[in-house]
């Protein structure tokens, strides 16, 4: 098992959520994290506390189910998922492990 297939086991352990449904691909829970993303910023940049929390979980749960139903990142939406980062670009592989990191620490605090 990856480190990212780890981390999204926690991910879905500390918000209590099960596996992707059935029926459900990749390409639709990476832009259903995606979108959750630019939520949870625009909640953090407004304050609103509940709406960031709650966008942050969603976020987190979609990205962590994506990781689960394809940890071997074969799906051709992976290679939609590299981009900027704080530290500059970063390939699919270090944006995914990053964010679930990233949102591991949040639902720990």
């Amino acid at each position: 098992m990856t480190q990212a297939s780890h981390l999204a086991l926690a991910v879905l352990e500390k918000v209590g959520a099960a596996e992707a449904p059935i029926g459900i691909g990749v390409a639709a829970l990476l832009t259903d994290s995606r979108a959750a993303h630019i939520n949870f910023r625009d909640a953090v940049r407004n304050k609103h506390e509940a709406d960031a929390q709650n966008a942050m979980i969603d976020a987190a749960v979609k990205r962590a189910q994506a990781e689960l139903l394809d940890p071997d990142h074969t799906a051709p939406s992976w290679s939609d998922e590299g981009g900027t980062h704080a530290r500059g670009s970063a390939s699919h592989e270090a944006l995914h492990l990053d964010l679930l990191q990233f949102y591991l620490q949040l639902l720990t605090r």
